[in-house]
């Protein structure tokens, strides 16, 4: 017995036209910004997420698509930077990987992200070239796109992945098991 359509065999031909006044695309978009709208009730009345919350100010489409569109490597350093767990001392000594979170070059302050891309000034020519000021807080790295913070990020080096690391941005090298 041949293939044909359930309108086939039932005499009757169904169309596209929604039987509610309501589209099924409608129905698909009124979820999708419920969802949205949900996790984003979640996420402002969530109490950790303390450097994410000062640099993500708000949902932004255009800086999610531009993220999908990027390299692992940049994917990495660029999570790192917006969650403050990038490979820098001021995170590895919270990991107790370091024991010193001060800036190797500096010697001054902790080498966090907002010292590393607002404060430290070894990269202020670069940040007013970049961003338009020499010192930046977190706020205002927050309006920031990420490609200029991947700009701004990416030449001080302190991102390079280490050839065998188990973890591609990471800085330190392979990690060992523990006995």
């Amino acid at each position: 017995m041949p293939r044909h359509g359930f309108d086939y065999y039932c005499g009757q031909r169904f169309s596209a036209s929604p039987v509610l006044g309501i589209t099924s695309a409608t129905v698909r978009n009124e979820l999708q910004h419920r969802a949205c709208r949900e996790q984003w009730q979640q996420w402002r009345e969530a109490t950790k997420y303390r450097q994410s919350k000062q640099l993500l100010r708000q949902a932004n489409l255009s800086f999610t698509k531009y993220a999908l569109r990027l390299s692992m490597v940049d994917i990495i350093i660029l999570s790192g930077l917006l969650t403050g767990h990038a490979d820098l001392n001021r995170h590895l000594t919270l990991m107790q990987i370091r024991t010193d979170a001060v800036f190797p070059l500096c010697q001054e302050d902790e080498e966090t992200v907002l010292h590393l891309l607002g404060e430290r000034s070894a990269l202020s020519a670069k940040r007013v070239n970049i961003l338009g000021s020499p010192n930046l807080s977190y706020e205002e790295l927050g309006k920031v796109h990420w490609c200029a913070l991947l700009r701004l990020a990416k030449p001080t080096q302190r991102f390079e992945p280490v050839r065998g690391c188990a973890m591609w941005g990471c800085a330190l090298g392979p990690l060992k098991a523990s006995a």
